[in-house]
């Protein structure tokens, strides 16, 4: 068994970081290469550079390079990259005419404007395997890109996705809790919650922008402050991206794991993981659905309870381990124990 040659970015929330535990766990040996290496890190440049050349890599020339020398050392039966790492096509048939597997894991939309660019299609169509974890996006990939088409849902990470007994007193601060960033089309959500008098609790990034919102935000959260919020906090709100179509993100399994008790968006892809309404979680199909079972929950603890520990089985039982995503990716079985 050769090595796996991960190109990925490595932030501890990053898939890229779990895929390096699920890799310890399949007995791989892994070289991981920062993609952000690929970049560069100016704004002015990466500002430019939407506009005027598609998001180009500042240093994709000399960093694909290196990736070329890595392949040409020998040793590697597996090239992953996550998202739109910046893998020329040319390193990617370098791989393939060497006999090494290829796999994108497409963590976003292709389509997706603000991430799709024509570098990363252009490499898209030399890749083995791209592996996708929205089912939205299957049969246009096998259409436009060919090559073999997964499915392959975000996951959890068992060593840091679970759930703390401590407490750190954000209980006092809200009552739903969301852990992610502020989109235009989420905004009103939480706008509706303040005005039905129910107090959100909001981590990440573009909540400032909101007059009525900027209130609730408390900042960013770490792995460990996110495994007290989801144990301490009565109810999180789980919302898909749609610029995305997604039908999960994520947190459907991290907060799960972490013993959320989940309000989540009536999704096809949710159902199939946590069953009908009311036995892991709970559903909504619109803002007022959402504040009418928040507002339900918020007064029944047992029933809180109830779906917390049920979420957190079915999520352990399922298989949905980063290990068993990687399995899958690497062309073996996904029957990895969590």
């Amino acid at each position: 068994m050769g090595k796996l040659l991960l190109v990925a970015q490595f932030s501890p929330t990053d898939v890229g970081t779990h895929l390096v535990e699920a890799a310890a766990e399949l007995g791989r040996d892994i070289i991981g290469v920062d993609s952000l290496r690929g970049f560069g890190r100016g704004r002015t440049y990466r500002r430019l550079a939407r506009k005027l050349v598609g998001d180009w890599p500042r240093h994709a020339l000399r960093f694909n390079r290196e990736l070329q020398d890595q392949l040409k050392s020998g040793g590697i039966d597996c090239l992953l990259s996550t998202g739109k790492a910046p893998v020329l096509a040319s390193t990617i048939r370098l791989a393939n005419a060497r006999g090494v597997r290829t796999v994108n894991y497409t963590t976003d939309d292709p389509w997706n404007r603000s991430v799709g660019t024509w570098w990363y299609r252009r490499a898209l169509h030399e890749y083995g395997v791209i592996a996708s974890p929205r089912s939205a996006t299957i049969q246009q990939l096998q259409a436009r890109f060919g090559g073999e088409v997964l499915s392959v849902p975000f996951a959890y990470s068992p060593s840091v996705h679970h759930a703390s007994g401590e407490v750190d007193g954000k209980r006092e601060l809200g009552d739903v809790l969301f852990v992610g960033y502020g989109d235009g089309d989420r905004a009103p959500f939480f706008d509706a919650l303040h005005r039905a008098g129910v107090r959100p609790l909001l981590f990440g990034g573009g909540w400032q922008r909101s007059r009525s919102l900027r209130q609730y935000h408390h900042g960013y959260a770490g792995l460990e402050e996110q495994r007290r919020l989801y144990s301490e906090i009565p109810i999180s709100v789980c919302l898909v991206r749609r610029a995305n179509r997604d039908e999960h993100v994520m947190r459907t399994f991290e907060a799960a794991a972490m013993g959320a008790c989940l309000v989540m968006e009536d999704t096809q892809e949710h159902r199939s993981f946590f069953g009908p309404d009311g036995e892991a979680v709970a559903y909504f199909n619109s803002i007022d659905s959402m504040v009418g079972v928040c507002r339900r929950l918020l007064a029944d603890a047992p029933l809180r309870a109830q779906l917390r520990d049920e979420a957190v089985r079915r999520v352990r039982a399922g298989r949905h381990t980063y290990a068993d995503r990687l399995a899958k990716m690497l062309g073996g079985e996904t029957g990895v124990g969590s």
